[in-house]
């Protein structure tokens, strides 16, 4: 009596194995493709863009912002947009490079730029950025 009713608990434990590994496999499946959403990725590319105010005193011709003109919601393909650049296979992120615009601030330890977690080049040369770097970005 004893030792069938152990064997049946045993039975139905091993039964739940692969049931909550599924789960687990479909929850982590999910969660990283919400981080490589093309939306997120966009919003935050966005978000970055506008953690910057726009001077009223500098002509936008000037500033070099129009330059960001592509980087704009009409668009969920943000690999086309310039100065970002995608790993071909997975469409990640991973390189921005943009130069010459005055983003009129300095680059906070918060940015959303640092929700692209696969972004491993950053190059905003002569951007006029002021402050420190931060140090989350090593």
């Amino acid at each position: 009596g004893q030792k069938k009713k152990h064997k049946k608990k045993r039975e139905k434990d091993m039964m739940m194995i692969p049931s909550q590994s599924f789960l687990f496999f479909f929850s982590s499946s999910f969660i990283l493709y919400t981080l490589a959403s093309p939306t997120l990725q966009r919003n935050a590319l966005l978000g970055f863009k506008n953690e910057f105010p726009i001077s009223a005193s500098v002509p936008n011709s000037l500033s070099g912002l129009s330059s960001l003109s592509s980087w704009n919601t009409s668009s969920d393909d943000c690999c086309s947009w310039r100065g970002v650049t995608c790993d071909a296979k997975t469409g990640e992120v991973i390189s921005i490079v943009l130069s010459m615009i005055a983003f009129n601030g300095s680059l906070k330890s918060n940015s959303s730029l640092f929700k692209l977690q696969h972004l491993h080049h950053i190059s905003l040369s002569f951007c006029l950025l002021r402050g420190e770097i931060p140090s989350s970005l090593g």
